[in-house]
């Protein structure tokens, strides 16, 4: 468990200083890339350590249930995150410095809750705390 947590720090930690750079640093726009890379690459060493984790666990079930199944909902949620926060940071960096940033701060927040909204676990809500 506390690989799991330095994995989780460190994908927090270069993912908070690459949003850093874009925003507050543009002239290193590499930099910001670099270290969204590394934050990419330790969540991704997360969750493959994590499904291997629950692949254990849930080994001595005889048939798996009908949501985990269904895969491709969750990829397609994790697409249309990704393209939807594309599109906005797109607009954005079409518009002027004083236009209204509104409808890609919009479009940015649905990219962000559908991204999310793939890892939501599939099970029912009263079972999330066990």
């Amino acid at each position: 468990m506390r690989l799991e947590a330095w994995l989780l720090s460190i994908g927090l930690g270069f993912a908070l200083l690459g949003q850093y750079y874009f925003a507050h640093r543009r002239e290193y726009v590499w930099d910001g890339l670099f270290f969204w890379g590394i934050a990419v690459l330790a969540f991704a060493l997360l969750m493959r350590r994590m499904s291997r984790r629950r692949r254990r666990r849930l080994i001595h079930l005889r048939r798996w249930p009908a949501w985990e199944r269904r895969q491709w909902l969750r990829a397609a949620s994790v697409s249309a995150g990704v393209g939807l926060s594309l599109a906005a940071g797109w607009m954005a960096r079409q518009r002027s410095s004083h236009a209204d940033f509104t409808g890609p701060l919009l479009l940015w927040l649905f990219g962000v809750y559908f991204f999310l909204a793939a890892f939501i676990p599939a099970t029912p809500v009263g079972e999330w705390w066990r």
